[in-house]
């Protein structure tokens, strides 16, 4: 959509001054929705959203790879009720560059994962962009 699409979402948007480790830190991952494994502290680094990573489809290359986002590493329960509708990942956004291809596949994103039950448009709704997992500082309108 427009705000994860080529134009908006620069290297510059992912660079370390946008997107800290605070903003993938230990209480915002603790939750549902990125469990600590994944989006730590360690493993979301700076370098994740590096000007490599950033630079084609967003999210790919060996960050995002598959084995990142494994069936098991990120199960259904990573997007449960509490955290998450399908509109959050309907078709006009999944149908873009950024979730699009084999890291966001059906192997890794079961349809278990994304169904209507497991996540809901309150993931990111302001309070959750406002919060600690989606932080006004890495996530606002500067940033995009």
């Amino acid at each position: 959509g427009t705000i994860f699409s080529a134009a908006a979402s620069s290297a510059a948007a992912f660079s370390t001054a946008a997107l800290s480790a605070a903003a993938f830190s230990t209480a915002a991952s603790s939750g549902a929705i990125f469990s600590g494994t994944i989006f730590s502290a360690s493993a979301s680094s700076a370098a994740a959203f590096s000007t490599a990573a950033s630079s084609g489809a967003i999210f790919s290359g060996a960050i995002f790879s598959a084995a990142a986002f494994s069936a098991s590493a990120f199960s259904a329960a990573a997007f449960s009720n509490a955290a998450s509708s399908a509109a959050a990942f309907s078709t006009a956004a999944s149908s873009s560059a950024i979730f699009s291809g084999a890291i966001f596949s059906a192997v890794a994103f079961s349809a278990s994962a994304f169904s209507a039950a497991a996540l809901s448009s309150a993931a990111f709704s302001t309070a959750a962009s406002s919060g600690a997992i989606f932080s006004a500082a890495a996530f606002s309108v500067a940033a995009f």
